[in-house]
């Protein structure tokens, strides 16, 4: 939770000076540029034609009171140049009266569109907001640790034009050992929350009933071919904690990855990749249960493809290749030594291990956000670090 506070205030004053920057800066250019180019022609020049453009840049990124503004400038500026100019009776002449006339016009016009984009962006902002607020309702806060096994977790969301995604999460603590399931709805948007409604609603409801991984698996199947639409799916990935090993079951998924205590990192793909919930009826082979070992120190990894799939100028995030140094630099057991110095210390500290996997989870976010340039990716994207022990 953010605290707000003098330094939260003062966060939102640079971000207040660039929205006004971007409001008044294009259109005042624009009106500056006029005038200067005009003044050095020392009127052999004739360029207040150029003034509207002024309040068309600012209808298309500024609000309506600075269209108009911008317009106000922009009449008395043609004015003044016009007799500096050579236009010995401005308002006599009627060519030039015309083009004062067509700005003026030209300026009520554009602050009705105007108007008209900053309505369609409110309308925007407040289905994105619903949105979101379902998603949210949707996915639940997980806490630092659920029955042994500590979770980093960090949910990107899309950039801001994109509308929201299915991505879908939980940890339960059953009595059949911690189980996990993470997917990705296909579509966007509320239809898209609400189809992830459907898959966590299923799995809350049967994880602590259902003894076998494959069958939990099914009771979710029936439940998307239930109420979802025929045409719509969802990949899963379901993880079992029992023990010292880990049970998985695919569905479609983007398989985990496993770091190990020397960030070496392991694909773990499934024996027979499994179709997606939904689509069960349409593979040849049943989706069958497989077993990998949990070593201690390895950190199991789950990610949707928001994370595989983002991009910087057509080349995607290699993912795999960070992984590990980006898992064990945050999981390191000494604050502040990197290194082989770590063994050199007399008094060697620890961190507690939560704090570690959330730390992975941050660098992970942060490492994602700088390789796609401040975060713009087309998909939400959720990454997960589950591993058992204290």
């Amino acid at each position: 939770m953010r605290v707000a506070g003098p330094a939260g205030a003062g966060a939102r004053v640079p971000a207040a000076r660039r929205a006004r920057w971007r409001e008044w800066g294009p259109p005042v250019f624009i009106l500056v540029m006029v005038c200067a180019v005009d003044l050095i022609g020392r009127g052999h020049t004739y360029f207040v034609a150029y003034l509207l453009v002024a309040p068309a840049i600012a209808a298309i990124v500024a609000p309506p009171v600075v269209v108009l503004a911008v317009g106000a400038v922009a009449v008395p500026e043609r004015l003044l140049l016009g007799v500096y100019d050579g236009v010995e009776k401005p308002f006599e002449d009627n060519r030039f009266l015309g083009g004062t006339g067509a700005l003026i016009f030209s300026t009520i016009v554009f602050v009705y569109f105007a108007r008209l984009r900053q309505k369609r962006e409110r309308q925007l902002a407040d289905v994105t907001s619903v949105a979101l607020a379902a998603q949210h309702a949707v996915l639940r806060p997980q806490p630092a640790a659920v029955g042994g096994v500590r979770i980093g977790l960090r949910f990107l969301a899309a950039a801001a034009e994109a509308e929201i995604g299915g991505d879908l999460y939980e940890v339960l603590s059953t009595p059949y050992g911690v189980r996990v399931v993470i997917g990705d709805v296909r579509g966007k948007g509320l239809e898209a929350v609400q189809s992830a409604a459907v898959v966590l609603g299923a799995f809350r409801e049967a994880a602590y009933d259902v003894p076998d991984l494959a069958d939990l698996a099914r009771k979710v199947e029936a439940s998307v071919r239930r109420h979802l639409p025929p045409d719509d799916y969802v990949t899963a990935l379901f993880v079992e904690f029992r023990g010292g090993e880990v049970r998985m079951l695919h569905r479609g998924h983007v398989p985990a990855l496993v770091v190990d205590a020397g960030g070496d990192v392991r694909e773990l793909r499934p024996p027979a990749p499994g179709t997606p919930l939904g689509l069960g009826h349409l593979g040849a082979v049943e989706p069958c249960v497989w077993t990998e070992p949990c070593e201690p120190g390895d950190v199991l990894v789950l990610v949707t493809d928001g994370v595989v799939e983002a991009r910087r100028l057509g080349i995607f995030y290699p993912f795999t290749e960070r992984l590990g140094g980006l898992v064990r630099e945050a999981t390191g057991p000494v604050r502040g030594a990197t290194g082989p110095v770590r063994g050199l210390l007399r008094r060697p500290q620890t961190r507690d291990f939560r704090t570690d996997l959330d730390a992975a989870a941050e660098a992970l976010r942060k490492d994602l956000l700088d390789y796609t340039e401040g975060g713009r990716i087309s998909d939400d994207a959720v990454i997960m670090l589950l591993a058992q022990g204290p």
